[in-house]
């Protein structure tokens, strides 16, 4: 018997838990911030969503100069110097997009 009282009573007691954790959650709802949303990405009416994208295709290649930048700290890892001309890079690239 006191098997089943115990179980009662603990049923109750996560029963009125509840009723009181919802009562006071629907009391301070109304104090939280404005929960209405200014826009939503699903609104096909804005206009910035009708926008297309453009890509600037314009390629700005540069020669980057290292002279004044200062090392410090040890060498870490492996050392390895690469002659690549940039200009050939590009036109490699080009290539590539052609295909």
């Amino acid at each position: 018997m006191t098997d089943s009282m115990l179980i009662a009573i603990s049923v109750m007691l996560y029963g009125t838990a509840f009723v009181l954790g919802f009562l006071v959650g629907k009391s301070t709802s109304g104090f939280s911030t404005s929960n209405t949303r200014t826009s939503s990405f699903l609104n096909l009416s804005d206009p910035q969503s009708k926008s297309s994208v453009k890509i600037d295709e314009k390629r700005f290649v540069t020669a980057v100069s290292t002279n004044s930048l200062e090392k410090k700290g040890k060498d870490l890892g492996t050392q390895t110097i690469v002659n690549d001309n940039v200009d050939s890079a590009v036109s490699k690239l080009a290539m590539l997009k052609k295909k």
